[in-house]
């Protein structure tokens, strides 16, 4: 099947992503590397003693077979440092079938492709990464809706010479803020020679301070969103919560199936999400509390982390 010319990609039509600057040698030339897609694992489901009923199933998706399309990227520069990786923003080099050499699209953009970053494994952090993947395919029925989309996770061996490259300071206007410093974290896995990452439609900006959200429906809706998919953030903070993407390089946003509506903001960061074990009214309840919080500090121009 050819590519598409004038309609979105469809989020699982990528089987490889060749990508540029993201890696380089030990003699700090930067090489090239092809990553093959990854079948995310099992969800997390974490603790079953709050919800009697058993967790909810997964919605399902309408996507349509698998296509084994090639994206070309180059990683331009580093947007943000958090727990597990880095965010990069990315250039779309080509999107192309490999089947047919001819069938290709030099700078894929609107309305096939947005503007994409991709969310790259620290090496003991490649656990957490894969379960992001597991909650994107999760939530695929609210991508681009609630959430960003998702292109896929992908990985690929490096050569025993190969590093990741850092890409330089981070851009403030994106940065989290967290250290890179902390820690140990459990759920950190042995260091590997191995690049693991995620394409991501690129998201607007933050919310503003001095601004009350607290009565500010629709990102509550955008929780309660995740919540209908049986899935709980378990992660609330400043950070996470983005406006959605307005430049000329984004994909509009989708109706919501929930609330009938567009929404303006979206959420990230789900290396720590787990299926939900509280009923909706407790979900409500628990996302309204840490929301509360985050809300009262950003009026009064601070960063309240909820935990």
């Amino acid at each position: 099947m050819p590519l598409p010319k004038d309609e979105p990609l469809a989020l699982n039509a990528v089987s490889s992503v060749i990508i540029r600057g993201l890696v380089k040698n030990q003699a700090g030339k930067k090489v090239r590397v092809q990553a093959m897609r990854c079948e995310p694992p099992p969800f997390y489901e974490g603790p079953p003693f709050a919800r009697p009923d058993d967790f909810p199933p997964r919605v399902p998706g309408n996507l349509p077979e698998p296509k084994d399309f090639c994206l070309e990227l180059r990683v331009r520069k580093k947007l943000s440092s958090g727990r597990c990786g880095r965010v990069f923003l990315a250039a779309t080099i080509s999107l192309s079938d490999p089947s047919d050499p001819s069938d290709i699209i030099h700078s894929p953009a609107p309305p096939v492709l947005p503007e994409l970053v991709v969310k790259v494994a620290r090496s003991r952090h490649i656990g957490p990464l894969s379960r992001e993947a597991a909650a994107y395919h999760e939530m695929q029925a609210i991508q681009g809706v609630s959430i960003a989309r998702c292109y896929g996770w992908f990985e690929a061996e490096l050569g025993q010479d190969h590093v990741l490259f850092d890409g330089g300071e981070p851009d403030d206007s994106d940065s989290d803020g967290r250290s890179n410093s902390r820690a140990a974290n459990p759920s950190e896995t042995p260091p590997t020679n191995k690049v693991s990452f995620l394409v991501l439609e690129r998201l607007g900006r933050r919310l503003k301070m001095y601004v009350d959200y607290e009565e500010d429906a629709d990102i509550y809706e955008v929780y309660e969103d995740l919540g209908f998919m049986g899935i709980e953030h378990a992660d609330v903070r400043y950070a996470n919560i983005l406006m959605r993407p307005k430049s000329p390089l984004a994909l509009p946003g989708l109706k919501c199936p929930f609330h009938d509506v567009v929404h303006y903001y979206r959420v990230v960061d789900f290396d720590r999400a787990t299926k939900l074990f509280f009923n909706m009214k407790g979900y409500r309840a628990r996302s309204n509390l840490n929301l509360g919080i985050l809300f009262d500090g950003i009026a009064r121009g601070r960063i309240i982390e909820p935990w």
